[in-house]
């Protein structure tokens, strides 16, 4: 699965979004879950640049379900 947001708004130099982000609580938390449920497969990436925007693209692996029957509901 793979989402991606991006925006064209005013975005932040890359050590302002480090601050930002080592302030917050709600991003670390996404990204340790993600880490703890995927391993090196799952990826929580942010990208900004002053003038240019942010994007933000979440990658989490495709998994069997064990006891999935693999029929369409």
């Amino acid at each position: 699965l793979h989402v991606s947001v991006a925006d064209s708004g005013a975005g932040v130099a890359p050590a302002e979004l480090a601050r930002r982000r080592a302030r917050g609580v709600g991003l670390a938390n996404v990204e340790r879950r993600i880490e703890r449920q995927f391993g090196a497969g799952g990826t929580f990436v942010f990208q900004s640049a002053p003038g240019v925007g942010t994007s933000v693209e979440l990658w989490i692996p495709a998994v069997e379900l064990s006891g999935a029957r693999g029929d369409a509901p």
